[in-house]
């Protein structure tokens, strides 16, 4: 693909995602709102929330078996996929059929988000990789958390009117991937054999876990963290103030992180974010309460837990080529479902049942687990195949 191509490819990808994100933050945001005021308890919404990483997990387990054809298309039916499946919500406004729904959400979003972002990781040269990877990282943050704005402002159509303007949202994302077609028209790799993903993940299990100690933060903290702030000693408003500061953090983190991939290295820079984030996380019991230093902890709390998923991005599209990329990135989407999947509730059940203090170690374990696989193993990541230019692997798949 030549440069000016990849100037195409690169924007387009990245608008399509983030325009993606912001729809899928506000409607995650417009069902939990729609399910309290329908009277559901908490636990029910718990499980409808559940079953879009479910969804998720099944999408990233068939999707790199069956996967071939133009990256176009899947991205093409990913954005048409998830639309529809945002409008039947507002259409079937019953439990039953939103748990079976939830379900395909999950599944058709993780389309574009498979696809989309190995389809980023290919076109990308090795010339700031980590700052564009990194400031796509950020955007897709800034979409989740723009989401529930969203929401608040379109309060007067109710929160299904909201989820209907949501999925015309999503279906505008067909524009930016439309607009470079012919640069994203280029078939998916040709399928090798593969042993499935256990020995993929045994070869490097530190990046995998890093995954899933992201979508632990992105989920368990951003759920929990208002009422951990509120039960030690905060107002409502100074809570969801902080919890505001660490999104700014996850967010506009992203593009230095990504250069200071491109400067030093993404396995250090994955150990340096990790590490980060334990330490303000495990901090935050003594600065919670301390008005300078709260904002600090919590700003590069955010910082250092989305940074190291731009880091593990960085490292995969360097180190995977070919049917290889697609398999660990879905491998990454598998384990981010499962993160996911648990953070909520193995964080909810430490501040019950243990301490509520233990929010800031129930959070950061498992970015714990990484550093520990990175330091004993030296390179907790795989060994960098050959790589060929994006014109020989297509003319080969041709």
């Amino acid at each position: 693909m030549t440069e000016a191509a990849s100037e195409r490819a690169i924007p387009a990808l990245i608008g399509a995602v983030a325009a993606y994100s912001v729809a899928l933050g506000a409607v995650y945001a417009a069902l939990a709102i729609a399910l309290k005021e329908g009277g559901h308890t908490s636990s029910a919404i718990a499980v409808s929330a559940a079953m879009t990483p479910l969804g998720l997990l099944t999408s990233a387990a068939i999707l790199s078996r069956a996967s071939r054809g133009s990256i176009f298309n899947w991205l093409f039916a990913g954005i048409v996929g998830t639309a529809v499946t945002m409008l039947l919500h507002s259409i079937f406004t019953f439990y039953p059929a939103w748990l079976v729904l939830r379900f395909l959400l999950g599944f058709t979003a993780n389309i574009l988000f498979l696809f989309g972002e190995s389809a980023l990781m290919m076109v990308l040269g090795d010339r700031n990789r980590g700052k564009i990877l990194g400031a796509y990282n950020g955007l897709v943050t800034l979409g989740y958390a723009t989401g529930p704005f969203l929401v608040a402002a379109l309060s007067g159509v109710g929160p299904m009117g909201a989820v209907a303007i949501c999925s015309m949202i999503v279906l505008c994302a067909v524009i930016p991937v439309t607009w470079a077609k012919t640069e994203l028209s280029f078939p998916l790799p040709a399928r090798e054999k593969t042993t499935g993903f256990l020995p993929l993940f045994a070869v490097a299990p530190a990046l995998f876990i890093a995954s899933s100690a992201t979508a632990i933060f992105d989920n368990g903290f951003l759920a929990l963290f208002p009422a951990y702030g509120i039960d030690s000693g905060l107002s409502s408003q100074h809570a969801l103030f902080l919890l505001g500061v660490a999104l700014v953090g996850a967010t506009v983190l992203q593009w230095p992180i990504g250069a200071l991939c491109d400067r030093i290295g993404a396995e250090r820079v994955l150990r340096l974010a990790a590490a980060t984030t334990v330490a303000t996380m495990l901090a935050l019991p003594l600065g919670i309460r301390l008005p300078a230093l709260a904002p600090v902890l919590l700003f590069l709390a955010g910082g250092g837990a989305f940074g190291a998923y731009s880091a593990v991005l960085v490292l995969v599209s360097q180190r995977f080529d070919g049917h290889s990329l697609i398999r660990a990135k879905a491998l990454l989407s598998m384990m981010w479902g499962i993160g996911s999947f648990i953070g909520v509730p193995v964080i909810g059940a430490s501040m019950d049942f243990i301490d509520l203090h233990a929010f800031g170690p129930a959070v950061v374990w498992p970015f714990i687990v990484a550093i520990t696989l990175l330091l004993v193993r030296n390179r907790g990541t795989f060994p960098r195949p050959e790589r060929q230019p994006m014109e020989e692997r297509h003319a080969h798949q041709k």
